[in-house]
């Protein structure tokens, strides 16, 4: 892993060997290396004082939360960030199934909704230095709260909001983080000439792992702006010539991307917006990107590169590099994993996982952990995922579809905004489909024509007989949208199930 044993210790070397080198870059401000660790040390001083075990941080992108978070790495705090998308329902569920008792925050008029007299009056934070100068409040927690032993060695709770309401918090040691961190580094090429624009919630452990402390470690610089600044509206909107502007204008050579956030750049570049020239590394991941979306943004020329991960391998598991990259592939496993499967093509990871799920019995650090997600290895050693287990479905054919496959085939075409495949036990699948024009008579018979397009390139069984138009966008408000830009598809169904079965009558 090198001759350093953390982030910090990392960051603080680059601060005495170029202390004046830019680390960080706000909408407002900007610090160098030697005054990131400067402000880290105030900070902590701070929370070092508090009794809080974790700290919970509901901030917008900026260069306030990096610095909270590597000083609550500095005193042994367990950081647990809540994502700005969650519900005040969900929100409420984390604070109180990780026992936080210190919350930071730049929007207290949204938590202060949530706290609901568990804590005491919003403060504002007091460090004698670049918090003060902040809009940041503190919310102290009335009754201090018991030392769970469950936290004992953990850096951070990550919440996944999965597929059910209640998010699951995975306990993340800071050693587990920085072996990703430290692989990433090396697996993706960062240097120290690099800058990094975070375009998605630092919230989210693969941009807070991979968008931050990647460059850190390599001695680049971090742009971190508000969600507004990069083109980004809420949890689905996109103005992608503002995108294209921050890219340009902070001279990006890396960042992290959705798969609809690729389709936006690779349709608005075919369209004749100048790309970007200055990216050298576009990451992309959080949901499956079909084959013909990678080819587009090949002869876009996007230096693209596909991988995957989940929360509980510290956010990567396996990626691919500008050495070797395979079109369609997730790339290789990281040097610090090993990679096996089951006889039915569970993919299985062993390593420097996570501990475990809050309040749920430990994870075996030293045996094959089941991912649920489904999968093969080729020759060449690139691994390929085909869908994930629970989501898998049977046609009264016999045949076994994995609807991602589908639906990132759909979903590649611009006119399709979202869309959601069934046919389980049936003869053929169906599809509820957000169309991104309004459902006349004439969008109508466009959809119906993408769809005889993109099913020509499929398999007979794999092929979309019906679809349905959606009332509405499948959203994070109506619970049929995750955080990670995945439809949830038992809600969707029950949203539409009248009509997915009226689809199948009318045929027979």
């Amino acid at each position: 892993m090198g001759k350093r044993e953390s982030i910090l210790e990392s960051i603080t070397g680059q601060a005495e060997t170029c202390p004046e080198k830019l680390a960080i870059e706000g909408q407002s401000y900007s610090l160098s290396y030697a005054e990131l660790i400067e402000q880290v040390n105030l900070t902590a001083d701070c929370l070092r004082n508090s009794e809080a075990e974790a700290i919970g941080l509901l901030l917008e992108n900026g260069p306030i939360w990096v610095v909270i978070d590597l000083a609550a790495q500095m005193v042994g705090k367990v950081v647990v960030p809540l994502p700005l998308f969650f519900s005040d329902e969900q929100l409420k569920h984390v604070i109180d199934d990780a026992g936080i008792s210190l919350l930071v925050t730049d929007n207290p008029v949204r938590l202060s909704k949530v706290v609901d007299g568990l804590f005491d009056e919003a403060q504002p934070f007091q460090n004698r230095g670049l918090l003060q100068a902040e809009s940041i409040s503190l919310y102290k927690r009335k009754r201090p709260v018991e030392c769970n032993a469950e936290l004992r060695g953990v850096g951070k709770v990550t919440y996944t909001s999965g597929t059910t309401g209640a998010p699951k918090g995975v306990c993340l040691s800071n050693e587990s983080i920085f072996a990703v961190s430290k692989a990433l580094q090396e697996r993706t090429e960062a240097t120290a000439d690099d800058c990094h624009l975070c375009l998605t919630p630092l919230s989210t452990l693969l941009e807070n792992i991979a968008g931050i402390y990647v460059p850190l470690l390599a001695g680049g610089k971090v742009v971190v702006l508000p969600s507004e600044s990069v083109g980004l509206r809420g949890a689905s909107g996109l103005d992608i010539k503002q995108l294209f502007s921050a890219l340009i204008t902070c001279e990006a050579s890396s960042a992290i991307l959705i798969p609809q956030m690729l389709l936006a750049m690779v349709t608005a570049i075919e369209m004749g917006l100048p790309k970007p020239d200055k990216l050298r590394f576009l990451a992309v991941g959080g949901a499956p990107v079909s084959a013909s979306l990678l080819e587009r943004a090949a002869a876009c020329g996007l230096p693209l590169f596909q991988g995957y991960g989940l929360s509980e391998c510290a956010s990567v598991v396996a990626v691919n590099s500008p050495t070797e990259n395979r079109l369609g592939s997730v790339g290789k496993a990281l040097p610090h994993l090993q990679v096996s499967f089951s006889e039915e093509g569970d993919i299985l990871v062993k390593g420097p996982l996570f501990k475990g799920y809050l309040g749920q019995e430990k994870v075996e650090q030293d045996c094959f952990w089941e991912t649920g997600d489904v999968g093969y290895q080729d020759d060449d050693g690139y691994l390929w995922i085909t869908g994930r287990k629970k989501s898998l479905f049977i046609t009264s054919f016999g045949r076994n579809i994995a609807p991602e496959w589908l639906e990132s085939e759909f979903s590649s075409h611009s006119a399709i905004q979202q869309i959601a495949v069934f046919g389980e036990g049936q003869p053929w699948n169906c599809a509820v489909i957000v169309s991104r024009q309004l459902v006349t008579v004439e969008g109508f018979a466009k959809i119906g024509q993408i769809i005889e397009e993109i099913n020509e390139r499929l398999p007979d069984y794999g092929q979309v007989k019906q679809w349905i138009a959606a009332k509405e966008p499948f959203s994070l408000e109506n619970g049929q949208w995750t955080g990670t830009a995945r439809p949830r598809r038992e809600v969707i169904f029950e949203a539409y199930k009248e009509e997915i079965e009226q689809l199948y009558l009318k045929a027979e």
